[in-house]
């Protein structure tokens, strides 16, 4: 003999059943909410470089004045180097770019991982990429571009 279950049984199963696939899967957060996650983690990676690189301010969201250039945080594409300028990148959630203008031997503080660098300084400026013993990782004469760069080795840049 079979037996009906009354409609409170099955509201109370159906009830629980949903309650538990909410638990499972929560719903996905709101566009609003995504674009929020991601500003604080590119503002979190931008106070980690303000606090590595003496000297160095915020002038823009995700944008930092650095010694000898700029430093930006989370680009979703890299972009063409400009004439003059040293131009390295390496990829993290996006792309960090540390661009130089100006000649010196400059940090690369927190730059791990691969990436690569657009050499378009004046024809035949010299750059080294050097380890933290002052060898060199890698040497460029401009116009070069390279993109497929080790930066974990590299602690040091010689622009010009």
């Amino acid at each position: 003999m079979f037996r009906t279950t009354s409609w409170r049984t099955r509201f109370a199963t159906v009830l629980a059943a949903l309650t538990t696939t909410a638990v499972l899967f929560p719903a996905a957060p709101a566009s609003a909410d995504v674009g929020a996650v991601k500003a604080r983690q590119i503002q979190e990676r931008v106070d980690r470089y303000l606090a590595a690189i003496p000297d160095s301010r915020q002038v823009a969201p995700g944008r930092l004045a650095i010694p000898g250039g700029e430093l930006t945080v989370g680009d979703t594409e890299r972009q063409a180097c400009r004439h003059g300028w040293l131009c390295t990148w390496k990829y993290d959630n996006g792309f960090d770019k540390i661009n130089y203008y100006r000649c010196g031997t400059y940090p690369l503080p927190n730059w791990v991982g691969r990436g690569g660098f657009e050499n378009s300084q004046t024809d035949n400026t010299y750059t080294a990429f050097k380890r933290a013993d002052g060898s060199v990782v890698r040497a460029s004469y401009a116009y070069d571009f390279y993109d497929d760069m080790d930066w974990t080795p590299v602690w040091h840049v010689l622009v010009c």
